[in-house]
């Protein structure tokens, strides 16, 4: 009996917890910082936490807040080994100064400003390391966090474009770049791009997404034919 109800126990969190992180205040950083076991900067360091990760509040305070930060989201992909799959998640205190929350007065101006100048950095020679990263995680947590935000179409497809053109900037130093016919080189992953159409379907950021998909399709070297 004692087995039976606790295996009984054991349902009702596993079809609960997700219901219970649906609705929790989520958030994101727009400055990097060190998560710490305590709420103090004397406290040990747990990991550094980059610009644009998501976080889980569980408590909000004056001048730390304490958070699950997501420092790598499960993957599905294909060849993903079985760390990448589980993803990457650890609990601990961020200073409050740097975290901006979906309920944040002017929070999604406040995360596309920082994405915008992430992304000036990138375009620098000597720009910020990985600011590319930043500025996409950036733009793609407005639309998140603020998807009723006027800001979150445009947000979005910059976050879809960045990803877009860091995966092409890839796939188009490897020999197969050369190939004639575009299904023989490596493609870019249309995900992101699709979502936006689906989100924004008629919007200047959806034929935008769908004009950058073309490049998909396109052919590659000529190899001197006519």
């Amino acid at each position: 009996m004692k087995l039976q109800s606790a295996k009984l126990a054991l349902l009702v969190v596993s079809f609960s917890a997700p219901f219970a992180f649906a609705d929790a205040l989520r958030g994101t950083l727009v400055n990097a910082e060190t998560l710490r076991i305590a709420p103090s900067n004397d406290a040990a360091k747990l990991s550094g936490v980059g610009r644009g990760r998501e976080l889980i509040v569980i408590e909000n305070g004056h001048d730390w807040v304490h958070v699950q930060a997501i420092l790598a989201e499960p993957s599905t992909e294909e060849g993903a080994t079985e760390e990448e799959e589980e993803g990457k998640t650890i609990t601990g205190w961020l200073p409050a100064k740097g975290v901006v929350i979906a309920t944040t007065q002017d929070g999604d101006r406040i995360i596309f400003g920082e994405a915008a100048d992430s992304e000036d950095q990138a375009s620098r020679r000597r720009g910020r390391r990985d600011a590319a990263q930043d500025a996409m995680l950036l733009y793609y947590r407005v639309y998140d966090l603020m998807p009723a935000s006027p800001l979150a179409a445009e947000a979005l497809y910059r976050a879809a474009d960045i990803r877009w053109q860091i995966e092409r900037s890839d796939v188009m130093t490897r020999p197969s770049a050369r190939e004639r016919e575009s299904y023989m080189r490596g493609q870019m992953k249309e995900a992101w791009m699709r979502l936006v159409i689906k989100k924004y379907l008629g919007t200047k950021w959806s034929d935008l997404a769908e004009f950058r998909l073309i490049e998909n399709k396109l052919c590659g070297d000529w190899q001197a034919l006519a």
